[in-house]
């Protein structure tokens, strides 16, 4: 059984990593070089101010009235569009396409975005040299490893993260600092004489104020007049010392965030930014013609003001072309047609810079596929590209013989189109076959795991006939792909195929499969979880559904219980009740600062109070369960205090925050209790409530109560089913000897059926968390007050993790008093888990919304970790069961 799960656990972290490299592998290619420079660039320095997580509609709301500066800018001056940012939609990686041109390498996900897994080339580098100031977690990103970046940043203790916290500190340090770089003149008058020079503010202040404050809030909006105050200053002053009128400004953000103050995802409020731009070398908007751009607009003072947007990336060759440094070499940005204000020639050339920069990578990439030995697998598409490019690379050449620069931006605005469709081409070149490849494998693993159910072990010793064969294919396989340089890891993939389907045929002697087929029973089974499965996966997308699946379950059980007689029929009914308050919880909108409401969840709270006094009239001889009901109680009363203490908008003291630690821990208690079930059970219930309503905001604690009575029901009603004498209470958690386990049968596959859709409940319960914009970061405000993404994140998992293991602890219980073999029935729980992961590896997608990306991304991830959560969760659930501390008899009635 071991080798079996360090197998699933291998299968599944390679089955992850696939989707990566389908969908979304790097674009970065290492050993290009750069192109040349362009001559007599309109700016000679560049200012460019990175507000951090300003969402372009909170700067739009109400006329722009909130930022009278940087409006009277947009008016006379500048020129606006709307950055569209890809996800995920963090900091660093929206950084990294602004100042880059490059969207963010999946593998940077594993460094937590701060380190730069894969090193990439960005407007920084290719300056004679850039000035930042701002946050430890951005500014470093781009100043390591070169000499061309003077960065000072604050410390990372600074970045407090608290109701009361005073997060314009964050921005008025950078203004500061920026003001005193300034004030030395004979600086000023050495930068004077220099060209390329950039100027790199990273203000975090609206980040943190919308992550505390939310995006409505008076906080946030006092907020966004300090920023727009502070930006005034810094530019007049800019202008004031660099009085040669050859300063570029652009103002932007990396990223927008949602109303409830969370980003990440790829919600509109998410990936839509403010981009200003003004100064030297740029137009304004009132003398921009249309051409290329599709022209929108936003109105300010009744004005309708043409709105130009852009892909965040476009920013990167925008900012080369301004200063006249070379466009990144990982660029993948497009140069904004209507921004530089500038002569044709010069236009000209900026664009075929950066139409051949592109080109350069795209070129890469097609070397790598002309190195095939057998070129009869070459791609009809792939000729048709390669063809058209260059004939657009030869129009190119004969117009700048004839001086034609019009034709130039209009052919170079063509090529860049093309190159995007050949470097997509390349990027997905393996898709189909590893797709293929892997539902094979997915397959095989499944079919193995059957075998596993019915024979109680596999045989890891392949048959001789069967390894002959596999060694013959797998020598085709390699040898094929080997001559037509395909990547080790494609390469991977394909053999994995085989070596799985090698241990299926070994392990058929007794004709599994064969009788699988045959019987009816058995295909009746699979249809119904498949179909489960299925229903499973559309909760997915639509969370009302988990509320339909329960009422209707858990109605048919009831009758069917009724229909038989079965007793205590209060019980039953209880049951039923549970179900349907616990069926409300998916109906509802899912938690966040618009219906954040302390009093419901100071309810749920008092709720939790009166129902740990059930220990009391239990008449046990449990003194721990005492304990724990007195550490609820008045823990919730602490709790119930610290709500209200801190809506008041007061700051959290010290002694508050040690408590709260305190009673974050107080789940300890738990292995100190009795092995008796019924007592360990309402151990773990209480025992987690208290960390889940410290990390609550609204009704969670009224689901978390709701979710638990229906798990407790749910064991007592399965022994009902099983028609079992005894009740919970009769039970303990002592492990079962394997000779005392029975088979497993159709009752068991439908409690696994059960708890996948409790598990999903667990998920959807409060809100939506395939996507990291519905956890709210206030969710820790009891623990964390300086602002730490890395803790608070793990706090947050923390609290999602609570009904997952109250659900694992009831599960155990309901194993061992019906004496299931716990081993088959996690085999076939991985069986259908597979399932709904093979359904969401084709729906990932990696074109169209950025939300229905991010989406599908996430639901792929959620299932894939589920099959290793579920390992983990279920360990997990026999520690605080079956652990003690101090060894004691089953409990006894009085």
């Amino acid at each position: 059984m071991k080798l079996l799960i360090a197998c699933a656990v291998f299968i599944h972290i390679l089955f992850l990593l696939s989707v990566f490299y389908i969908y979304f592998r790097s674009i970065i290619v290492q050993g290009l070089h750069p192109l040349n420079e362009l001559d007599n660039p309109p700016a000679k320095r560049l200012v460019l101010i990175v507000s951090d997580g300003l969402r372009a509609e909170s700067f739009f709301h109400q006329n722009c009235d909130r930022t009278p500066f940087i409006k009277n800018i947009l008016l006379n001056r500048g020129i606006i569009g709307i950055s569209h940012t890809h996800v995920p939609t963090e900091s660093r990686p929206g950084h990294v396409a602004l100042i880059a041109g490059v969207y963010e390498d999946p593998s940077a996900l594993f460094k937590g975005w701060k380190e730069n897994a894969v090193e990439f080339d960005s407007v920084f580098n290719r300056s004679r040299k850039t000035y930042a100031w701002g946050s430890p977690d951005i500014v470093p990103i781009f100043s390591k490893g070169t000499n061309r970046v003077v960065a000072d940043c604050y410390e990372s203790k600074d970045e407090e993260f608290s109701e009361s916290a005073q997060t314009q500190h964050l921005d008025k340090w950078v203004f500061d600092k920026v003001k005193e770089f300034l004030s030395d003149d004979e600086k000023i008058k050495e930068l004077k004489q220099q060209d390329k020079i950039v100027f790199f503010l990273h203000l975090l202040g609206m980040d943190t104020s919308g992550h505390i404050h939310k995006p409505h809030s008076d906080r946030y909006t006092e907020n966004l007049k300090f920023m727009d105050a502070g930006i005034g200053e810094i530019i007049k002053l800019f202008e004031k010392k660099f009085d040669d009128d050859n300063t570029a400004f652009i103002f932007t953000s990396d990223h927008g965030m949602t109303n409830r103050g969370s980003h990440g995802a790829g919600h509109k409020h998410e990936t839509e930014t403010p981009f200003l731009a003004f100064g030297r070398g740029i137009n304004y908007w009132k003398y921009a013609k249309e051409d290329f751009m599709t022209r929108k607009f936003v109105t300010i003072d009744g004005i309708e003001i043409p709105r130009y947007d852009i892909q965040q990336a476009d920013a990167a060759p925008l900012m080369s072309t301004l200063i006249g440094c070379a466009v990144p070499t990982n660029n993948f940005g497009k140069l904004p047609y209507m921004y530089p204000n500038v002569s044709k020639i010069y236009l000209a050339n900026a664009f075929s810079n950066n139409a051949y920069q592109l080109h350069s990578m795209y070129q890469k990439l097609h070397q790598q596929s002309l190195k095939k030995t057998f070129h009869f697998s070459f791609n009809v598409r792939e000729r048709k590209i390669e063809d058209e490019i260059n004939f657009l690379d030869e129009q190119i050449k004969l117009s700048f013989t004839l001086k034609d620069y019009d034709d130039i931006i209009v052919k170079s605005h063509e090529m860049i189109k093309l190159i995007y469709e050949g470097i997509d081409f390349y990027q997905m070149y393996y898709k189909y076959d590893l797709l293929i490849s892997l539902t094979l494998t997915m397959t095989g693993w499944i079919v193995l795991l059957y075998q596993y159910v019915i024979k109680g072990s596999l045989d890891v010793k392949i048959k001789t006939s069967v390894l002959q064969y596999g060694i013959c294919l797998t020598a085709l396989v390699v040898a094929y792909n080997l001559l037509q340089h395909t990547p080790l890891i494609v390469i991977g993939y394909f053999l994995l195929t085989i070596v799985v389907w090698m241990f299926v045929f070994s392990n058929n002697e007794d004709k599994i499969l064969q009788n699988f087929i045959t019987n009816k029973n058995n295909v009746s089974i699979a249809v119904i979880c498949i179909v489960f499965a299925e229903l499973l996966v559309y909760s997915f997308f639509e969370r009302k559904i988990l509320s339909l699946i329960l009422l209707i379950y858990s109605g048919t059980i009831t009758a069917y219980a009724i229909r038989k007689k079965m007793e205590p029929k209060l019980k039953t009914l209880k049951y039923f009740s549970s179900a349907v308050c616990l069926g409300i919880f998916p109906l509802l909108k899912v938690v966040d600062k618009e219906n954040k409401n302390s009093i419901l969840l100071a309810l749920g709270t008092i709720f939790w109070i009166f129902r740990s006094m059930d220990y009391v009239y239990l008449k046990r001889s449990s003194k721990i369960s005492i304990i724990q009901t007195l550490v609820l109680f008045c823990g919730g009363l602490f709790i119930l205090y610290l709500i209200f203490y801190l809506e008041a908008g007061n700051a959290l003291l010290p002694i508050q925050q040690i408590i709260s630690w305190m009673l974050l821990l107080s789940p300890i208690l738990i292995i100190f209790g009795p092995l008796n079930m019924e007592i360990k059970l309402k151990l773990v219930g209480n025992g987690f409530s208290i960390c889940y309503i410290l990390m609550s905001t609204s009704y969670e604690p009224l689901f978390l109560i709701s979710y638990f009575v229906h798990l407790y029901s749910w064991v007592e009603m399965e022994l009902i089913i099983f028609r079992r004498m005894k009740q919970v209470k009769d039970f303990t958690f002592e492990k079962l000897p394997d000779n005392r386990r029975r088979e497993v049968d159709f009752n068991d596959i439908r409690c696994i059926l059960v708890f996948m859709l409790y598990l999903l409940i667990s998920f959807f319960g409060t809100g939506n968390m395939a996507t990291i914009s519905s956890f709210d970061p206030n969710w820790v405000r009891c623990l964390v007050v300086v602002f730490s993404p890395f803790l608070m994140m793990f706090l947050i998992l923390f609290k999602l993790s609570i009904p997952i293991n109250l659900l694992s602890c009831c599960y155990r219980a309901i194993n061992l008093s019906l004496r299931v073999d716990t081993k088959k029935v996690f085999i076939l729980m991985l069986m259908i888990c597979d399932v709904m992961c093979l359904n969401f590896l084709f729906l990932v997608k990696n074109k169209g919304s950025w939300l229905d990306i991010g989406a599908s991304l996430s639901h792929f991830i959620i299932m894939e970790s589920t099959v290793l959560i579920l390992i983990l969760f279920y360990g997990l659930a026999q520690l605080l069961t079956s652990f003690q501390i101090i060894p004691q008899q089953s409990c006894k009635l009085e």
